[in-house]
């Protein structure tokens, strides 16, 4: 694992690459774009059966993550993007 990895924590899954990343601001990077995704398509769309109706969790991990106030999120659904607040408060969302 990377310094910084991307980490699905509804379905303890990984996800399609790229899931590593050099820094935060990469990684972030790579939350802006799958949140730019529909819900429906790859990599929102969740692996489950029960996919219409379920949702994905991208969470930031990392080394320097145990020091942040909130972990660094997005959730991806049919209902739409929600992002930590911990992103809005670094702008850049």
């Amino acid at each position: 694992m990377g310094p910084f990895t991307i980490y699905d924590e509804v379905h303890s899954d990984f996800g399609p690459l790229p899931r590593e990343f050099a820094n935060v601001e990469d990684a972030i990077g790579e939350l802006r774009r799958r949140a730019a995704v529909p819900w429906n398509r790859e990599p929102n769309r969740a692996p489950c059966t029960s996919w219409r109706k379920c949702k994905r969790r991208w969470v930031l991990l990392g080394e320097s993550a145990a020091s942040w106030k909130e972990p660094i999120w997005i959730e991806v659904s049919a209902a739409g993007v929600h992002w930590a607040e911990e992103i809005q408060l670094r702008g850049v969302e």
